[in-house]
């Protein structure tokens, strides 16, 4: 006769998948997704977003912003020629725009691919001085994305977000996912 288990509960088997797409950090916490590392090749990924977007969509509760797995998978790309002869040029997502401070995208000053989360690059900067970026909210209006309950005359987080916010942002992100 099987024991019950004891600590953590089972997770389903699309839970770490929604996790991760939801804030962009992979759980390697148990064997189901370590495996899944290994098996889902990399073209594989925009197919299994398409396959949990729905789920995702429907437990992200913050209006007028979208979780990692939009950014990286739905969000408006930079237009071809950008890199010219790169193999990534015409496949990131279009940055959210840079307002103040100081610094530069990582991928400016070092050998490396350009990356970017929730919409910012990775940045070098002063961190007496931090770029600020306009927010998740002015991004989809830009964009003409917001849907029709986000559309409200205030915008919910109404300053726009220094690399500190973000850094705070991605802590809030990994309570959510704690609880």
């Amino acid at each position: 006769m099987a024991r019950p288990r004891r600590g953590k509960s089972r997770r389903t088997s699309d839970d770490w998948l929604i996790e991760y797409f939801t804030t962009g950090d992979w759980p390697m916490d148990d064997d189901e997704s370590a495996f899944a590392y290994f098996v889902i090749r990399g073209d594989e990924w925009p197919a299994v977003w398409d396959a949990h977007r729905d789920a995702v969509m429907r437990l992200w509760d913050l209006p007028g912003c979208r979780p990692w797995g939009w950014w990286e998978f739905e969000a408006p790309r930079l237009p071809m020629g950008g890199f010219p002869g790169c193999f990534w040029d015409g496949m990131l997502p279009e940055p959210r725009r840079w307002i103040s401070g100081t610094g530069c995208p990582l991928h400016e000053r070092q050998a490396v691919v350009p990356g970017s989360r929730f919409g910012v690059w990775d940045w070098l900067g002063d961190p007496d001085a931090p770029p600020v970026f306009e927010t998740q909210h002015a991004y989809l209006r830009r964009h003409g994305l917001l849907r029709a309950g986000e559309r409200a005359s205030t915008e919910p987080h109404p300053h726009p977000q220094s690399i500190y916010d973000l850094a705070q942002w991605e802590r809030c992100l990994a309570r959510l996912r704690r609880s």
